[in-house]
């Protein structure tokens, strides 16, 4: 498989009285070699399993760790012992021009052992080498001659460039499939190019039509302002936005207008040239479906065609005074996208994730069914609600002093990770007791322990209350004894839980019950054509609509929604609001064409 072919699988067949030529035999190898790398190259792809780490011995020399790794025609390229190298006798290093290189691997094979043979060759060879050893070369190049990777997420995120120049290079990335139940993220990304000390700011309004962001608005404004980058290196700024309500349509387009977005860079200032057009498909059905349907629709014949990728084991800097004298200055490990995970690996990844968890992660979760929230006149009663528990124990040292009645004492600030706010904490003092046969029974009480005292006679005469600091997310806890006692520590267990206002609860509810929609949100139309714009509502009664063009001179619409299109090519908005509740709105997009958009 030198060249990538693997195709036709054809293998040998064996019969009573076959003559066997060592062609035959060169075949049989083959064919089972090939079945092999193919397999591999469609499990696992191409790049590192383990090993092949890099590091700097001293200022010339290299020390590349043994290592397996696949490359893009499915070889296994295996380096089996550690190698200690000088980065002048690695290949391809008289070539270098510049002091940023990426050091390879890739599979090589040699011939040995050569023995007499018995029958000459065509070239009448009188030796022909017996084994063939296969290992791994390392090699050496400029940074950017590395050859272009195919990315199989091409087929899932739609990418456009809003602005490039010798310095930086800004992209705007949106997946091409929406869920309409599901959030999903618009990414804007900075790419720095050069090594020039210069920095970058723009800002651009992107408008999503059926869809809104955190804010309820179908406009998402990105502002970076006077970032530097190192080169290489890149800068994301993330939006979440989700559908907007009932979407009628199964595709909508997102649109960047040529007069909202500006560019400032080390080239000078800059706009769009044109407006920029984004389609995004709307679809019915879980992420994880969509993302499943669009890695494993790639064809056969196109993840067989990315026989050019190379296997990157190191990032090298150096700085080079001439063609035999340089210093490594730095080394580092390529993205970790270029590695493959097995399942042994994978699992391992899985199980040390679980020593990650965010400060809500920690804490236990009880989560009921929402019910509507019920109206008794002016008094409202939520019948249901989500609720956040977490919990511990903690010791009040006493330094085993005899305690006073009437002696207060209290415990330091505990932290109860349910955030700020309103919370609920209750408090006990727990007990351990030794029962029959050297049995232990554990008791809380939570208040006024004496009422206990007859029936656990060790039971101090103490009660207990708790203040809540809502700012800091803590608490103390205060003991007043009622008899003295004569302990070493108090040992206390604690409950809190924390849930959402009433007014807050109510107060979501009707916020997400009332919207209206554009049926069809984006409108392609030829100049002074007219249409109708068409409003759908959501948990509320048809209501009078106000309509308001945006744009100058975009046209004309009257009270019904009917839309007269401009003369002029462009894209303008259409604001659709509530007479009576301005506060719900919602836009419209018209792409006035002379072609098919």
């Amino acid at each position: 498989m030198v060249n990538g072919k693997v195709f036709p699988f054809e293998r040998n067949r064996f019969y009573c009285g076959k003559l066997l030529t060592s062609n035959d035999f060169r075949d049989e190898q083959g064919y089972f070699n090939n079945k092999r790398h193919f397999l591999n190259k469609m499990l696992f792809g191409s790049g590192v399993i383990s090993g092949f780490k890099t590091y700097a011995v001293d200022d010339t020399t290299l020390m590349i760790e043994s290592g397996v790794a696949i490359d893009s025609l499915g070889r296994e390229v295996i380096l089996e012992k550690s190698v200690v190298k000088k980065l002048s006798t690695i290949d391809g290093f008289g070539d270098v021009k510049s002091n940023k290189l990426k050091l390879y691997v890739e599979y090589a094979e040699k011939e040995i052992n050569p023995m007499y043979a018995l029958v000459k060759n065509d070239e009448g060879k009188e030796y022909e080498y017996n084994r063939i050893v296969e290992g791994a070369r390392l090699f050496v190049q400029d940074a950017e001659e590395s050859v272009r990777i195919f990315e199989a997420d091409e087929k899932f995120i739609e990418s456009k460039i809003l602005f490039a120049d010798e310095n930086f290079e800004l992209a705007l990335k949106v997946p091409k499939f929406a869920c309409k139940d599901f959030n999903f993220k618009v990414v804007a990304q900075l790419k720095k190019l050069s090594d020039a000390n210069v920095n970058f700011s723009s800002e651009f309004m992107l408008h999503v039509p059926g869809f809104i962001n955190e804010h309820g608005d179908n406009r998402i404004v990105f502002k970076i302002n006077k970032v530097k980058l190192a080169a290489g290196k890149t800068l994301e700024l993330v939006q979440d936005i989700r559908a907007e309500g009932v979407l009628a349509s199964n595709a909508t387009t997102f649109v960047v207008k040529e007069s909202s977005a500006k560019f400032s860079s080390g080239s000078g200032i800059s706009t769009l040239k044109e407006n920029i057009f984004i389609n995004v498909g709307i679809r019915d059905a879980e992420p994880f479906d969509i993302v499943r349907e669009q890695v494993t629709d790639l064809s056969m014949e196109r993840i067989m065609a990315e026989a050019g990728k190379l296997i990157c084991i190191a990032d090298l800097e150096i700085v080079k005074v001439d063609a035999k004298t340089y210093v490594i200055n730095k080394v580092t490990r390529p993205d970790v996208y270029s590695n493959i995970y097995v399942p042994v690996q994978q699992y391992a990844i899985e199980k040390m994730m679980d020593y990650y968890k965010t400060e809500k992660e920690t804490v236990t979760l009880v989560k009921e069914e929402s019910k509507k929230a019920e109206s008794n006149g002016n008094t409202a009663l939520i019948t249901a609600f989500n609720s956040m528990i977490s919990s511990g124990t903690f010791d009040i040292p006493m330094g085993g002093q005899n305690v006073k009645a009437g002696k207060v004492i209290f415990s330091d600030e505990i932290m109860h990770g349910l955030g700020t706010g309103e919370v609920f904490v209750e408090a006990g003092i727990e007990y351990i007791l030794k029962g029959k046969n050297n049995s232990v029974n554990r008791k809380i009480i939570y208040g006024n322990s004496s009422i206990f005292g007859d029936n656990l006679p060790i039971v101090i005469d103490a009660e207990q209350a708790v203040q809540v600091l809502c700012e800091k997310g803590t608490f103390i806890v205060g003991v007043k004894f009622n008899a003295p006692a004569n302990i070493s520590s108090i040992k206390v267990k604690w409950f809190a839980f924390k849930t959402p206002e009433f007014s807050d609860a109510l107060e979501l509810e009707q916020d997400k019950e009332k919207s209206i929609f554009v049926k069809k949100n984006t409108l392609v139309v030829q100049p002074n054509e007219m249409l109708c714009i068409e409003v759908g509502f959501n948990n509320m009664h048809e209501t009078t609509l106000k309509y308001e063009i945006i744009d100058k001179d975009g046209g004309t619409i009257d009270a019904s929604g009917m839309y007269s299109a401009p003369n002029k090519e462009g894209v303008y908005e259409v604001k659709v609001s509530c007479v009576n509740a301005p506060e719900i709105y919602t836009y419209a997009y018209i792409i006035v064409t002379k072609k098919d958009a």
